[in-house]
Formats: C-alpha cells, sequence, structure tokens
C-alpha cells in the first residue's frame, strides 16, 4: 500500500495547520509594520474537519519599555521566591 494512502486524516490536518502557522509567522515578520505592535508569537493553530476556518492563538510582547520594565520585575520576584523555596527545602532535609 502506498504510504501516502496510509496517512490519517488527522496528520493532513496537522500539516495544514503547520503550514498556515509557518505561512503567517513570515507574513508577520515581513509586513506588519505598525511601531505600536512588539513581538508577536503564534501560539497555535487549529483548523476546523473541512479546512474551511483556521482558528489563531497568539500572543503580543508590546515595544512599551514600562511593559518591558514591569515584566523583568515579575521575573525577578519569582526567581527570588523560588530560590527562597529551594533554601526553605534544603534547611527542612538538613534537619
Amino acid at each position: 500500500m502506498n504510504g501516502r494512502h496510509s496517512r490519517s486524516g488527522g496528520d493532513r490536518a496537522t500539516r495544514v495547520a503547520e503550514q498556515i502557522h509557518q505561512e503567517l509567522a513570515q507574513m508577520i515578520a515581513r509586513e506588519v509594520k505598525d511601531p505600536r505592535i512588539g513581538m508577536v508569537t503564534l501560539v497555535s493553530v487549529a483548523i476546523t474537519p473541512d479546512y474551511a476556518y483556521a482558528t489563531v492563538h497568539f500572543t503580543v510582547l508590546p515595544s512599551d519599555e514600562a511593559t518591558v520594565e514591569r515584566g523583568v520585575g515579575l521575573s525577578r520576584l519569582i526567581d527570588e521566591a523560588n530560590a527562597t523555596r529551594s533554601a526553605d527545602d534544603d534547611a527542612r532535609t538538613g534537619e
């Protein structure tokens, strides 16, 4: 049997969704020139069984410096909390 015929429809749907994902990513990189939009990340693409519609999930990191600074501050707080938790765990196991 030919390998092409042995694939399930799910494999084709996955390939089509991946192709849409790649094409959109390239289009965004080439054509979106709005300075208010920072980095766009395509998270996922889901297509309907008849391939008529696609739902695209994405995130946007604004180019606003204050937003970036806030993110760095939050990341620092998370790192500090993890370090404190690790130190607490070490102290408990050493008892």
